[in-house]
């Protein structure tokens, strides 16, 4: 009976192959088990809690040399409300404590946060590397360094992406007489949902771009990246659903329930952003 099953199940993975589009998707989830990619996510989740709030400390330190520390806090909110869907209150009620305990941010702590906050960086580095089979170009000790450099980068760009919620809201408060009723709620859905996909998608672009030894072109980067925004944005909605009405964490883990919660919302992203990884590494090798 078992030995049935699995020889269906063999002849329906040999078939699902042979389809133009399931086909790659299949072959890149049969690469992402090669290169151990549920451990890469893992240790990517871990490295993210680890280095998240200095993360956030030190974008509100480099904000702060252009705004107010209260203006990029409320910005930073927003993004993290839009990035860590549910586990953002644990996140945004550590930002006051981080604020308070800043002091008069120099070049030097800024400087010291954002080498913390490299960590993630290079753990998603090596995945990305690991699932498109590129091989490092440079001297190891280098690493650490390139790390930093793509950190500082993506937090600036991070900073860029504060300005999309203000336009968003600017354009959802826009009602046009014109348009009618139904229009314009077209249009509020629109723009509030174009913000997650228009954020998260500029962010993993950066990975797939930034990260990688070799820069490739769009058109090997395009179906991997439309993969990652789509199931994230899905996914995002779906955790939302998940988490407020089937799980109950907090008979579990107690107090640790946010920890938790963060920590499994960054391991279905990461997955999802190595998962387009291996797309792209798919598609590159049939060429």
């Amino acid at each position: 009976m078992l030995t049935s099953i699995v020889t269906r199940l063999n002849r329906l993975h040999d078939w699902a192959i042979e389809r133009p589009y399931l086909g790659v998707l299949v072959r890149a989830t049969d690469s992402g088990l090669e290169h151990q990619s549920k451990d890469s996510a893992a240790a990517i989740a871990y490295y993210t809690l680890l280095s998240l709030f200095p993360l956030i400390l030190g974008l509100i330190s480099i904000g702060g040399y252009f705004l107010t520390s209260s203006e990029i806090q409320l910005w930073m909110n927003d993004l993290i409300v839009k990035l860590l869907p549910v586990s953002a209150e644990f996140v945004t009620q550590n930002i006051d404590s981080l604020v308070r305990i800043r002091g008069a941010a120099g070049i030097t702590s800024v400087v010291v946060l954002m080498w913390s906050a490299s960590k993630v960086i290079g753990a998603l580095s090596r995945a990305i590397n690991c699932s498109l089979g590129m091989k490092r170009n440079f001297a190891v000790y280098l690493s650490p360094f390139r790390y930093f450099g793509l950190t500082l980068i993506i937090a600036l760009l991070a900073l860029v992406t504060l300005a999309i919620s203000p336009t968003a809201e600017l354009l959802s408060e826009l009602k046009l007489d014109v348009l009618g009723s139904k229009w314009n709620m077209a249009l509020d859905i629109i723009t509030n949902r174009g913000v997650g996909y228009m954020t998260t998608g500029i962010l993993v672009s950066a990975l797939y771009i930034l990260l990688p030894y070799r820069r490739l072109p769009w058109r090997d980067l395009l179906p991997g990246l439309l993969v990652a925004i789509a199931l994230i944005e899905t996914g995002k909605m779906l955790f939302i659903w998940y988490v407020e009405t089937a799980a109950n964490y907090s008979a579990v883990y107690g107090s640790l329930s946010s920890i938790i919660v963060l920590l499994i919302w960054v391991y279905f992203s990461a997955r999802v952003v190595l998962l387009g990884a291996e797309i792209i590494g798919v598609i590159r090798t049939d060429k």
